[in-house]
């Protein structure tokens, strides 16, 4: 060994095979000795990280959720129909009721959510945000089949221009 290595701080031969269980500065830590201790490792550093990715994804859903929870003002006036003011935030709601103020007779109530709603027509369904529908009337009932198919609206006599037989 050179001398000019000595006072760059090379490690002496002495100092390279004497005592082996003196830590030294470059010892890696855990180590795997054997192929089959790597793959157990790199398993279970797989499974950490896709729990980790789980828990980011059921965070951004939250985060969805709670942004589609709009602010309701359902108002109500005298001699007319109700109506339903959509805001997404407390000041909107702030203004919305402002201006609700203004007008003689009115009351409201606020809520914050997601909105359902009910189908129009004869038969009447609830209908979540996600579009599911619910009925609203007693599906056990009779049926009553037209025997003559007409797709239009309800209509109490029979058609005249059917064929007769």
């Amino acid at each position: 060994m050179s001398t000019s290595a000595l006072r760059l701080g090379a490690p002496r031969l002495a100092q390279i095979t004497d005592d082996k269980s003196a830590p030294t500065e470059a010892t890696p830590a855990a180590v795997p000795e054997k192929p089959s201790d790597q793959a157990s490792m790199s398993k279970e550093a797989l499974g950490t990280l896709a729990e980790l990715m789980r828990s980011y994804e059921r965070a951004a859903e939250l985060e969805r959720q709670i942004a589609d929870h709009r602010f309701h003002v359902v108002v109500i006036q005298d001699r007319m129909e109700p109506r339903v003011i959509q805001v997404g935030s407390v000041p909107e709601v702030i203004q919305a009721l402002a201006e609700v103020r203004k007008q003689r007779g009115a009351r409201s109530f606020i809520f914050r959510g997601e909105a359902w709603g009910v189908t129009r027509g004869e038969f009447k369904y609830l209908v979540s945000p996600a579009k599911e529908r619910f009925p609203l009337f007693d599906e056990s009932t009779q049926v009553d089949i037209d025997p003559f198919g007409r797709l239009d609206a309800e209509v109490d006599e029979e058609p005249s221009d059917l064929p007769q037989s």
